[in-house]
C-alpha cells in the first residue's frame, strides 16, 4: 500500500513548484488583462506598419538609406494626418465662433480653461498687456 502512494506522490509536483505555477498563471492573467485592454490601439498599429511597409520598401530603394526612407515614410502619414486635424479643428472653431457671436461665452469657456478668471485683476491687466505687444517686458527690464 505504502509503495502505490509513493508511486502517486512522486507524480504529482512538489508545493514549491505548484506555488511557481500558480505565479506564472496570475502573471499570465495580469498580462492577457493589460493587452486587451489595449488591443485596439494594437491592431491600429499593425495595421499602420504593413500599410506603410510598401511606402517605405519603395522609398528606400530610390534612396538608398534605410533611416532617410523611414523618416519620409513617417512624414507622409503623418503631415497629412496633421493637416487635417488642423484643419477640422479650425472649422470647428469657425463653427463655435459663428454660435456664440457675442463672445462673451468663448471668453467665459478660455477664461475657465486656462485659469486666467483666477488672477486679480491688476494681474490679468498685465497679462493681456503683455499677450498684445510681447517686446514690453524687454522694454521694462525683463521683469514680469
Amino acid at each position: 500500500m505504502d509503495r502505490g502512494m509513493n508511486g502517486l506522490a512522486d507524480q504529482l509536483p512538489s508545493r514549491s513548484r505548484l506555488g511557481w505555477w500558480v505565479f506564472v498563471l496570475l502573471l499570465g492573467l495580469a498580462v492577457a488583462y493589460v493587452v486587451g485592454s489595449f488591443i485596439g490601439l494594437v491592431v491600429l498599429g499593425l495595421f499602420g506598419y504593413y500599410a506603410t511597409r510598401p511606402i517605405c520598401d519603395r522609398l528606400r530603394s530610390v534612396t538608398g538609406s534605410r533611416h532617410l526612407a523611414a523618416t519620409l515614410t513617417a512624414l507622409s502619414v503623418l503631415v497629412p494626418i496633421l493637416i487635417l486635424f488642423v484643419l477640422v479643428g479650425l472649422r470647428l472653431f469657425q463653427v463655435v465662433q459663428r454660435e456664440f457671436e457675442g463672445g462673451e461665452f468663448v471668453d467665459t469657456l478660455v477664461g475657465r480653461i486656462t485659469g486666467v478668471d483666477a488672477l486679480p485683476m491688476e494681474q490679468r491687466e498685465r497679462l493681456v498687456s503683455v499677450l498684445s505687444n510681447p517686446s514690453s517686458v524687454f522694454d521694462a527690464g525683463g521683469s514680469f
